[in-house]
């Protein structure tokens, strides 16, 4: 069971999933999902994942 004041603790913090944030001068972006282990979703094979990061990757360049 997770404790109310871990929840309140991390309770501002948001999502990285499909975004890029810069922050000290270091750029993060955030990938969701998991390894694939069955065809549930939001799991990607490491092909998928390589795609995925290939998009958001040339989108940030040509686009930040």
């Amino acid at each position: 069971m997770i404790k109310k004041d871990f929840i309140h603790k991390y309770s501002h913090l948001k999502s990285l999933e499909g975004r890029f944030i810069k922050h000290d001068g270091i750029i993060m972006f955030g990938l969701g999902g998991c390894i694939k282990y069955n065809d549930e979703t939001h799991q990607y094979s490491e092909a998928e994942m390589k795609q995925q990061i290939r998009r958001k990757w040339y989108k940030f360049l040509f686009n930040n």
